[in-house]
């Protein structure tokens, strides 16, 4: 049975951390894409001001203003966001 000062020896070897560099590396940047919303729905913006609201459901940030009145919304968050009155569901 080994003690616990061999196991640290072991941790340490050339094997063990190129190992770990290749389980690292295994892992593709494609896996931590965020993930996009199943379904979206564009909401308008009513006023001018330049904002950034947060679903309440998603915790996404949304930035609106007077030029960028409409954008994609998750559907989970649009209720929260139209009963606002800032906002309202375009067709």
């Amino acid at each position: 049975m080994a003690c616990c000062g061999q196991r640290r020896e072991q941790l340490k070897t050339p094997i063990n951390r190129q190992a770990a560099t290749q389980t690292a590396n295994w892992i593709s940047p494609q896996s931590q894409k965020v993930a996009t919303p199943l379904s979206s729905i564009k909401l308008r913006y009513l006023a001018s001001a330049r904002i950034r609201v947060t679903g309440s459901t998603t915790g996404r940030q949304y930035e609106f203003s007077g030029t960028a009145a409409i954008q994609n919304v998750d559907a989970r968050d649009v209720e929260a966001l139209v009963r606002t009155k800032f906002f309202r569901r375009e067709a």
